[in-house]
């Protein structure tokens, strides 16, 4: 995962889906607007990915390159 320390767009699990935030940061705190869900940890990584514009790799892309 490239690295950045403020990424601007970031997921998490919320009821059994996954949500896409957009991150807000102040000097000592961020807060998350949720913006999208998305049925799969996948989808909601590929979306955060392209979003945040960094250069996305499947999961068995990467699983076979290990």
């Amino acid at each position: 995962m490239p690295y950045n320390s403020k990424p601007r767009y970031s997921y998490s699990p919320h009821h059994g889906m996954w949500r896409v935030y957009r991150n807000e940061y102040t000097k000592n705190t961020c807060t998350g607007e949720p913006i999208e869900e998305y049925r799969t940890k996948e989808e909601a990584r590929k979306r955060v990915y392209e979003l945040n514009g960094w250069k996305y790799e499947n999961v068995q892309n990467r699983k076979a390159t290990d």
